[in-house]
């Protein structure tokens, strides 16, 4: 991490921390958090060292949180520091006190339980939270996080009842940014905790700049919720960062929607010109990407990488306007393209060159989520646009997408691999439609013998088979559809 020459270093072991993983350094670093909000600076962790950087109280401790019976002790918590603070990991590994509480629980320590949605009110207060974040900054100026392994030792967690709406909404996450102006986080890695491997709180900034806040190079798995929450962000941009196995291998802590990265818009936050670039979700609980909150997701850009759908589809969408992905391989169906069908703008979800299969060969557990219907794309809705997109039917089954002169289809190829494929919708641009399995190819633009009819070709298209060769089939209608191509 590059930091300014003449600014000052300090470590974990200068305030008392050992970093030996049994000692408790939560006061340690907490002493060193209070000196880094007052004067700014560079923390320097040490290599190989593990750092116990939380500890749990029963709500008889002074002063105590009001929803809380067993509350968190956070050491690495940052507010309203107005210097820039940097934190040099250096591969050291933090981890929370092991055997935390995480549930409801009367201050006696027993499980308490309550029906679903529950949110403690007066007289009702019987949560018990293990840490906020590990590293938590909070209104600060300028934030750099490089370098840290988080552990969140889920499988050491005695667990009460659940709380929210649904599963475990209780705070338990590696890292946690909300209101923070300037921040990055980069070459970090967080396993295993109850709620999410970063929770990203962002606000609209006042000159409506975008932030560039995110993360680089950083890895999430198996957390109880999700491996990034976005509740809020402006400009924010992440780069070759992974999600995966979220809410799998964490026992019982499974909370909805277990997605690998949710933009999920809280209150009056907005997901408005979000960027990923190069980066990875797979073989999640639910959903690799999801837009959930689609009337305050606004011009949303993936570009390359993968997302792969497993028990679940790769994406998920609610609406959000402009949400493009560029030159990315998808792996599963999606059930939930919303088009052009939502009162608030122009949805229409749009692909560019991307690579769209099946192929249970390039899935890490060997199947790939379709939908329940042997679908490949299933079905895109009116104002989905593809460009220079290739799909593959990769397993001896049929698959098809269903919504004829729906979905527009720009310079694609339909490969049927494997087994038949039939894909509905617009076709312009030269079509390819490929046949590598007998019989593959289903239906085409037009319905010309011997196939189905898939809807209207705007332009030639060419059809591929095994015993015909390549040939030229008319456009069936003149002229274009109303629709400009997408900026990949």
């Amino acid at each position: 991490m590059r930091t300014p020459l003449d600014t000052q270093y300090v470590t974990p072991e200068q305030f008392g921390a050992k970093g030996d993983g049994a000692t408790n350094d939560t006061a340690a670093l907490a002493l060193m958090a209070a000196y880094l909000v007052v004067n700014g600076g560079v923390a320097e962790f040490r290599a190989g060292a593990t750092y116990v950087a939380s500890d749990q109280v029963a709500r008889t401790a002074k002063p105590y949180h009001p929803k809380y019976s067993w509350q968190p002790i956070d050491g690495l918590v940052f507010k309203n520091a107005t210097k820039p603070i940097y934190l040099n990991g250096n591969g050291c590994k933090l981890i929370p006190q092991a055997g935390y509480k995480y549930g409801t629980f009367d201050p006696a320590g027993k499980p308490t339980s309550h029906r679903l949605p529950y949110w403690a009110s007066s007289g009702q207060n019987d949560v018990a939270s293990p840490f906020e974040a590990l590293i938590w900054f909070h209104n600060c100026a300028f934030a750099r996080v490089d370098g840290f392994n988080f552990d969140g030792l889920l499988s050491s967690a005695v667990l009460g009842g659940p709380y929210g709406d649904v599963g475990w909404q209780i705070p338990a996450s590696a890292m946690k940014f909300s209101d923070t102006k300037d921040w990055r986080a980069v070459n970090c890695k967080g396993w295993q905790f109850p709620l999410d491997g970063i929770l990203v709180d962002d606000p609209i900034p006042s000159d409506r700049k975008p932030s560039g806040n995110g993360t680089t190079d950083c890895e999430f798995w198996e957390c109880g919720r999700q491996g990034i929450s976005l509740v809020g962000g402006f400009g924010n941009v992440f780069l070759r960062t992974k999600c995966y196995r979220i809410a799998k291998n964490t026992g019982r802590i499974v909370s909805p929607p277990g997605a690998g990265i949710n933009l999920e818009p809280e209150g009056a936050r907005v997901c408005h010109h979000i960027r990923f670039v190069d980066c990875e979700v797979s073989d999640n609980a639910g959903p690799g990407f999801l837009d959930a909150v689609g009337a305050r997701t606004l011009d949303v850009i993936w570009t390359g990488g993968k997302l792969v759908g497993t028990s679940a589809a790769p994406m998920y969408f609610s609406g959000g306007r402009r949400i493009v992905f560029c030159n990315v391989l998808i792996l599963g169906a999606v059930d939930t393209f919303k088009g052009n069908a939502l009162p608030y703008g122009r949805g229409g979800e749009e692909f560019g060159n991307c690579y769209w299969t099946n192929d249970p060969t390039r899935s890490p557990t060997g199947y790939v989520y379709d939908s329940g219907g042997n679908k490949l794309a299933a079905n895109a809705a009116s104002g989905n646009y593809f460009w220079r997109c290739t799909f593959e039917n990769a397993v001896a089954r049929a698959s098809a997408n269903g919504n004829t002169n729906g979905p527009i289809y720009d310079a694609c190829t339909i490969l049927a691999k494997a087994g038949a494929l039939a894909m509905y919708g617009k076709f312009r641009g030269g079509t390819e439609i490929i046949e590598r399995v007998a019989n593959g190819v289903q239906a085409v633009p037009g319905g010309f013998s011997p196939y189905i009819h898939a809807g209207d070709a705007e332009s030639d298209f060419y059809v591929t088979t095994l015993t015909g060769g390549r040939r030229r089939y008319p456009a069936t209608v003149s002229g274009l559809s109303s629709y400009r191509k997408t900026t990949c």
